[in-house]
């Protein structure tokens, strides 16, 4: 993948921004995404660490059982945890995704809650659908919802001209932007729904893409660590950006992430 990112091996950390609480939402999971990763390739890490030192230690007081030799060729759990290295890739693709289009929906409803007519549409919504809420708030959050969802499998765009049309804002703003959330919206859709197996509707979203790692058709795609931070810096870049503008337009309070993180903890 092209380096389009600053620094493109490591995530953006949360830890001085200045956001909204939906904001503040979106940062703390983006963050904790990259968390698990980390903390379970150290657990693994210190588990063979303790192992060898333990084995060293055996082995002197009884060679015969403990053999080192014999130990060292059983599989580490660093390696297990590689074997399991495509399910959690798929895993974070689907996550930062997820998290990402939660952040859209929720920052919406936020601004339709100061200024409903955002939300106005010739859609309908059936009688039975609306007795289900006891509250504006919950058929707010109900139609956006389902608005960002539908959207999602239509593709980036759709999604892009939705947000432009009710706030004024576009996320594809720039070439990079386009290609780097059409890949990653893509991704999480081809893992979803298709178990990562490429099909003809992904090869053909990604035409033109110069991110896509070339592959066949009926291959698993593959996305290494490097891809993942892209996706999420470039996720990451965009909240920021949306974020501020958001709040300024509908003067929607901003703390900092620490100020919301002591009142969220338990």
């Amino acid at each position: 993948m092209n380096e389009i990112d600053d620094d493109p091996k490591f995530p953006l950390s949360p830890a001085k921004e200045v956001c909204t609480e939906i904001a503040f939402r979106f940062f703390e999971r983006h963050f904790k995404i990259f968390n698990f990763l980390f903390f379970a390739s150290n657990l693994a890490q210190h588990q063979d660490e303790t192992r060898k030192i333990a084995i060293e230690a055996l082995s002197k007081v009884d060679p015969e059982k403990y053999n080192l030799e014999d130990a060292a060729k059983r599989k580490s759990a660093f390696k297990q945890l590689q074997q399991f290295r495509d399910y959690q890739t798929e895993n974070m693709c689907i996550r930062l995704s997820d998290n990402f289009l939660c952040y859209l929906s929720e920052i919406i409803q936020a601004c339709a809650l100061k200024n409903p007519n955002i939300i106005k549409s010739k859609e309908n919504i059936s009688v039975e659908d609306v007795l289900k809420f006891k509250r504006n708030k919950d058929i707010v959050r109900f139609v956006v919802d389902r608005k960002i969802n539908s959207l999602s499998y239509g593709g980036v765009v759709e999604i892009d001209e939705f947000i432009s049309s009710r706030i004024g804002y576009s996320i594809l703003d720039d070439e990079s932007k386009r290609k780097i959330i059409s890949y990653s919206i893509s991704l999480r859709n081809l893992y979803s729904h298709n178990r990562g197996v490429v099909d003809n509707i992904f090869k053909r979203k990604m035409k033109g893409n110069d991110l896509f790692n070339e592959c066949d058709i009926g291959d698993v795609y593959e996305v290494d660590y490097d891809d993942l931070v892209v996706m999420a810096n470039n996720y990451y870049r965009i909240c920021q950006e949306l974020d501020l503008l958001i709040s300024n337009k509908f003067h929607l309070r901003r703390k900092k992430f620490a100020t919301w993180s002591r009142g969220n903890s338990s």
